[in-house]
Parts: C-alpha cells; structure tokens; sequence
C-alpha cells in the first residue's frame, strides 16, 4: 500500500530525477545543477566554468541523459533519467560563460483537429454523407460503385 501513495514531501521531480527535493532546498550545490520546470519542458543548468565546449559531452541512451566533463587536470560526470514526457529528439545543449543549459521540451500535445473523412481511393468526399443500407450498397453496385445521387447527376 505504501508504495501506491506518494509522501507528501516527495515530488514528481524527486521521482523522475531521482533526488529529494527537500534535501535540494536544503542544499542546492550537493546537486551540482539546478532543475526548472516550465511550460515548454525542463531546463537544466550545470556550471561548467574551467572546461572548453569541446571537454564537455551530452549523450542520451534508454532515457539515460548523461554530461561528462573531462579536462587534464578534473572530471565530472552527472546523469539524469529522462521521463516519457520529455522529447529526448529535441533536448538542446549551449554553453554561456561557464554555464551548460540544456532545455528538454515536452512531447507535443494532440490538439484537437479536424480530420478530412475520404472515399475509396483517397478523394475528399465534401457535402453529407447518405446512411449506408442493404438496399444502397446494392444501388452503389449497379450503379459502379457510385451513390444514386452521384450517378443521377453524372446522368444529367
């Protein structure tokens, strides 16, 4: 039953991220980054001041995301699970003045659209569509495959 509920002081960040975010508060440099949740996604900061661009890698594996620093005289490493939410195509990484951001976006939301309905070999049908009965598909039989309204006004 404990393992259902959630404690109130744990948060989906602690979860996903794995750490306390209690302990975060408490000692945000014990992290060695900061982590902000956004409408677009999450960004992450990470000083990285004393290491070129080229010292520092950003790879991603089975949700894994990993930053490594490697200079001749120190190293770091730090790895984040990613949540489902997060579109790992799409995470960016720049480096400013000692500081490495990386912005994970969110997988894009359905938006509501309207999908065009098509008949048989893919035109769009406009107009209502008549209720399919025995008697009309036996019409539409003798008639090529066409509706009675369409071969009527294919007649005319």
């Amino acid at each position: 039953m404990y393992g259902s509920q959630r404690p109130a002081s744990r948060s989906l960040l602690g979860d996903l991220f794995g750490f306390d975010p209690m302990n975060l508060m408490r000692n945000p440099e014990a992290y060695g980054f900061d982590i902000e949740r956004t409408d677009q996604g999450y960004r992450i900061e990470l000083p990285v001041a004393g290491f070129k661009p080229d010292e520092i890698s950003v790879t991603i594996e089975d949700r894994q995301l990993r930053v490594e620093g490697r200079s001749e005289r120190r190293r770091f490493t730090r790895a984040i699970t990613l949540p489902d939410e997060i579109d790992a195509e799409r995470i960016d990484a720049h480096v400013d003045n000692g500081l490495l951001t990386l912005m994970l976006p969110l997988h894009p939301k359905m938006q509501p659209r309207r999908i065009d309905v098509r008949v048989g070999s893919g035109q769009l049908r406009t107009g209502t569509v008549p209720s399919v009965t025995g008697e009309t598909l036996g019409a539409q039989a003798a008639n090529g495959g066409q509706s009675k309204e369409t071969a009527e006004q294919a007649g005319r």
